[in-house]
């Protein structure tokens, strides 16, 4: 984030990203207990994994690295989102 506005603005943000990355830390425990809980949901669901490996035809590896892999990647871009945004309000705030 820090690098894309810098280009952007010609200031250096860099310290201002590292402290939103810190305050924002809370949201990456988040992640975890996502990831964790997702993973435990996929083991346990494991036989209706096959059972949609059937009607779908698409392998139960793959249905469940989706099924875990797709709300950590939306938790990972709204964490990003969430830097790059609170990295552009304090462009403007030390001018």
């Amino acid at each position: 984030a820090a690098v894309w506005l810098r280009i952007r603005t010609g200031r250096n943000l860099l310290s201002a990203s590292i402290q939103v990355a810190a305050y924002a830390a809370g949201y990456v425990v988040l992640i975890a207990v996502v990831l964790s809980s997702c993973l435990c949901t996929a083991i346990t669901l494991e036989r209706e994994f096959h059972e949609w490996e059937r009607v779908i035809r698409i392998d139960d590896e793959i249905l469940m690295f989706l099924a875990v892999a797709t709300p950590v990647a939306m938790c990972l871009f709204l964490y990003l989102v969430q830097v790059v945004r609170g990295s552009a309000a304090a462009r403007y705030a030390n001018r």
